[in-house]
């Protein structure tokens, strides 16, 4: 009863832990397409 018990906690944290790591990869990846061109614009303003 109690093994069930502790996989029934695994399998949930497995869930929110693959939950967290997919949200945390939309966000870098939201964050990586805006990112360069505000990167990219003070380096050729200040180059040029």
């Amino acid at each position: 009863m109690q093994s069930i018990y502790l996989f029934h906690i695994y399998t949930v944290l497995n869930i929110l832990h693959t939950l967290y790591y997919t949200i945390h990869q939309i966000y870098y990846s939201l964050l990586w397409v805006h990112l360069p061109p505000l990167e990219r614009v003070p380096v050729t303003s200040s180059s040029s």
